[in-house]
């Protein structure tokens, strides 16, 4: 059984005009392992809830298709919950390194709700 290795470095920030979401959130930084044609699914611990997280390679946003093929399809991305988020990849097949950009949402009406 071949095993590939999947590198994922710290988060970066996105964005013009706007605040910036928090860098230091916990992704691992140790190597992923998954075996040949198999998706990793990548923590971030804790992420912020008005933040998107997206999977970049090369600074290109990486895509896969339903079914988990290297291919356009669906972006990979998550909406932040306060809690572990993952981002799936798809089917890895060589060695890897990918990005993950973090980008604030802007708030619909700009008023905060207290209470």
């Amino acid at each position: 059984m071949q095993v590939w290795t999947l590198h994922v470095p710290k988060l970066m920030r996105i964005g013009i005009g706007q605040t910036y979401p928090l860098q230091d959130l916990a992704v691992r930084d140790e190597q992923l392992t998954v075996a040949f044609n198999t998706a990793a699914k990548i923590p971030i611990e804790n992420s912020q809830t008005d933040v998107l997280y997206q999977l970049h390679h090369k600074h290109e946003l990486v895509k896969r298709t339903p079914d988990g093929a290297k291919e356009a399809g669906v972006q990979i991305e998550a909406q932040g919950n306060g809690e572990t988020i993952f981002l799936e990849t798809y089917k890895i097949q060589e060695d890897i390194t990918f990005e993950i950009f973090a980008r604030k949402q802007r708030s619909g009406s700009g008023k905060k709700r207290i209470g």
